[in-house]
């Protein structure tokens, strides 16, 4: 495996653990009295490993963009730029990273994360926090199959992949 990719599925392997120890976290909350008190520590505690999680993906879109395509967008929307990008088959370059499936997904993760940088814990809703713990729960096997298949592509080890990515 070529170090960028063992350096990115690297850093998915730890987003993996990270969602192992949010769903350790759900446990032991359920466990706990329910108080203001501890139901602002689940919700706070739940909606930093989610926000945790997409940008260790997000990081790994970025790596993408600066080692492979040489271009990280800018600007203040640079985010979303650079989902949309990596949904995109480059000619010449790359295939598409991700699916539209997983895009869709990443940019609901991206949207809750930003909710979560930009408001206090008691300012979040509970059904807003499941929600988006259960779309990164549905987003890491669809990324791992996508990082998967874009890496089969690139190197040349093609194998039943998302129906983007071309054989190269």
């Amino acid at each position: 495996m070529q170090p960028i990719f063992a350096r990115l599925a690297h850093q998915l392997d730890k987003a993996e653990q990270e969602l192992g120890r949010i769903e350790e976290a759900v446990r032991l909350f359920a466990s706990m009295e329910v108080t203001p008190a501890a139901q602002w520590a689940r919700r706070t505690s739940i909606a930093g490993g989610v926000e945790s999680v997409y940008s260790g993906l997000e990081g790994i879109l970025k790596g993408i963009a600066e080692d492979i395509d040489g271009h990280v967008p800018q600007g203040g929307a640079w985010h979303a730029k650079l989902l949309e990008t990596m949904g995109l088959d480059v000619p010449g370059v790359r295939p598409a990273v991700v699916t539209a499936e997983t895009l869709a997904v990443l940019d609901d993760l991206r949207r809750f994360r930003h909710a979560v940088r930009s408001h206090y814990g008691i300012d979040l809703r509970d059904a807003d926090v499941d929600a988006n713990l259960d779309r990164v729960r549905s987003a890491l096997p669809l990324f791992r199959r996508d990082f998967e298949a874009f890496v089969a592509a690139m190197t040349g080890d093609a194998r039943d992949g998302p129906p983007s990515a071309p054989s190269r």
